[in-house]
């Protein structure tokens, strides 16, 4: 990896394990509500508030330094997706830690996002998607036998609607709060997909959903 790139629609500004970064292959990253931005890799995190990094790994707080995605919800948590350690909140002092044994899926977790009850949506490698309830915190689990077209999803879009939209191995599928005429709260797209992975989602300003598709 070459690190992360700024661009300032003139010039690119490139920063490394040199400059402070945690590590130069970056999986995922994110801005918070204070402007820093978050950065995720398999050696850890990086926080950056535009001139140093700050470093959280295993030896200073992070159970498990494998992180695949980062995500800050309404209330200014910072949520970690991990490659084998499930989800780690950050709550700006100390890392909260939920696996199996707390009511998820799996510990791998690919995609984190939040709608608009407070509700998290975690989507995991090879079983399904979790929720955890916003009031209760419990989880509620969704596989293939609820309707999701494939248990390996790799990324998740919260609608302005409370529709969950989720990147499968299997094409796109959306999750729909109301229950369909049909009974089914899940709903495939219509396989036109040249490419049946989608690992990523983005709504744009009009209203058009974009899909990043792999082999």
């Amino acid at each position: 990896g070459e690190g992360i790139f700024r661009y300032d629609l003139n010039t690119f500004t490139n920063y490394t394990e040199t400059d402070g970064l945690i590590m130069d292959w970056i999986r995922s990253a994110t801005q918070d509500a204070d402007g820093n931005f978050w950065f995720a890799s398999r050696s850890g995190v990086s926080k950056f508030n535009g001139k140093t990094f700050l470093n959280f790994d295993e030896g200073n707080g992070l159970f498990y330094s494998n992180i695949n995605t980062v995500m800050q919800d309404k209330e200014g948590k910072v949520w970690f997706g991990t490659d084998g350690k499930g989800v780690l909140k950050f709550t700006g002092e100390t890392f909260v830690n939920y696996t199996v044994q707390d009511g998820l899926s799996s510990d791998i977790i690919m995609a984190v996002t939040e709608d608009n009850l407070g509700n998290r949506w975690f989507c995991t490698y090879g079983n399904g998607v979790c929720k955890q309830d916003a009031i209760t915190g419990k989880f509620t689990n969704y596989t293939m036998d609820d309707g999701l077209n494939n248990n390996v999803v790799w990324c998740c879009y919260a609608d302005a609607d409370n529709t969950i939209w989720f990147g499968t191995s299997e094409g796109v599928c959306k999750y729909n709060p109301n229950t369909t005429a049909s009974g089914k709260k899940f709903t495939s797209l219509p396989d036109s997909l040249p490419a049946k992975t989608v690992y990523s989602i983005y709504k744009d300003s009009r209203n058009n959903f974009w899909f990043g598709t792999i082999a």
